[in-house]
């Protein structure tokens, strides 16, 4: 159904353009295989817990050269392409939504690694295991679903889930609870601003990146509260002193979209 929703969108925008591509790109969440198309397994979409092969599956749908890589990796891509860090040979993309996503444009050049995982900095661990469970990690400390698990969870009183719209606590009703200094949301984002920050010194001392451009429902929401804690954090903790500029998504959601068009 996944797959059909994107080639009917697809179908309909071409239509309605009265163009023929001379491919089409995607980004699908979830490690892809660069050479083959194949997303390994996108948790937060229904059926896809095992290997798909995206890539040809949407080929024979709309008979168009069809190039797949991760979301994350395309958003980023679309930013230093054209977006907040048009012309930087060295980014970290970050984007903080449902989960937490990374991407990494190293020497000017999109880094996916043999198997696609470079920058997967969601799933970067952050804490040891306690009590036989799996190890924390930056997702399950700072997306806004561990978030809104975590609140739902706490004892005191929150006014975050007075936003739900059918249920759901949308990265809008965070962003009102923070801007209102609900206690129980201002020390969750604080914590996940912890771990963000951590995350980011981490990477830049192993690649050494110039800028970090922040995107994503839930830290566009944030904005500039999220971020300003972000920078304190890795201002103060690191042990030298990082030449890293933080900043936001100067594409907002067409990131993505840009992106994958640039895709080869």
């Amino acid at each position: 159904e996944v797959l059909d929703a994107i080639a009917e969108t697809t179908r309909s925008v071409l239509l309605k353009a009265a163009a023929t591509p001379a491919r089409i790109g995607v980004g699908m969440p979830g490690p892809v295989e660069p050479a083959t198309g194949v997303v390994a397994k996108a948790p937060n979409l229904s059926g896809f817990d095992g290997p798909i092969d995206v890539r040809t599956e949407l080929e024979q749908r709309l008979g168009v050269d069809v190039v797949v890589d991760n979301d994350v990796n395309v958003a980023t891509y679309g930013e230093q392409q054209l977006g907040a860090a048009q012309g930087v040979a060295n980014v970290l993309g970050l984007f903080v939504g449902t989960g937490v996503g990374g991407g990494l444009v190293l020497d000017g050049e999109l880094r996916r690694g043999p198997h696609g995982l470079a920058g997967e900095i969601g799933h970067l661990l952050a804490g040891l295991p306690t009590d036989g469970q799996l190890p924390t990690t930056v997702e399950s400390l700072a997306g806004r679903a561990a978030l809104t698990d975590r609140a739902s969870n706490d004892p005191r009183s929150t006014t975050l889930f007075d936003g739900a719209v059918d249920g759901r606590v949308r990265s809008k009703a965070w962003a009102s609870a923070y801007r209102a200094k609900d206690p129980v949301v201002v020390e969750l984002v604080d914590g996940a601003a912890d771990v963000l920050a951590l995350a980011i010194i981490a990477v830049s001392l192993v690649v050494d990146i110039e800028m970090v451009v922040i995107g994503g429902g839930l830290a566009e929401r944030l904005g500039a509260g999220l971020r300003s804690c972000i920078e304190q954090r890795v201002a103060d903790w690191s042990f030298v002193e990082l030449d890293v500029c933080i900043t936001a998504s100067g594409l907002g959601d067409e990131s993505g979209a840009c992106g994958a068009a640039l895709l080869r």
